[in-house]
């Protein structure tokens, strides 16, 4: 049985911020969630889900609208974004909250992982350690740019 995944928001590229300031009230809320998908990549697949699920519901709802893309400030026209986002069915976002949509987009992404994982596949255990590490940088990342303290969270 295919699981039914969410939609994936990705910040248009010209929106994704170098660093950003947040209340404290913010930072606690996006530094908790990030601190559950560390978690989660030492859990069993299951554990993570659950783990993730947790995690996206502490965001809340995070407002996004769909990025009218005329032009891409990319040698891409905007035909082959379109295309991309139908292909891996994504869409491209402007949010009001931009750390949260990130933090956001990372969770499910890792949550989708996981379930790909709890699938009968036969994936390289290299491989998926692999993938582990590269959600601990982006999550150690997303906490650099919101100048998060993911040790105290």
């Amino acid at each position: 049985m295919t699981p039914i995944l969410p939609q994936l928001y990705l910040l248009v590229p010209w929106d994704l911020p170098s660093q950003m300031r947040l209340s404290a009230a913010h930072q606690v809320r996006l530094s908790k969630a990030l601190c559950c998908l560390l978690r989660s990549l030492e859990e069993s697949p299951a554990d993570a889900i659950a783990t993730l699920e947790q995690a996206l519901a502490t965001l809340n709802s995070y407002p996004v609208k769909p990025a009218e893309i005329v032009t891409t400030q990319t040698p891409l026209k905007s035909w082959e974004v379109a295309d991309f986002d139908q292909y891996f069915n994504v869409t491209h976002v402007q949010a009001q909250e931009p750390s949260t949509c990130l933090v956001a987009s990372v969770l499910l992404t890792c949550r989708t992982f996981f379930l790909l994982l709890q699938q009968d596949y036969d994936f390289d255990p290299t491989q998926i350690e692999r993938q582990k590490r590269g959600f601990v940088s982006q999550a150690h990342l997303l906490a650099r740019v919101f100048n998060l303290d993911l040790e105290n969270a």
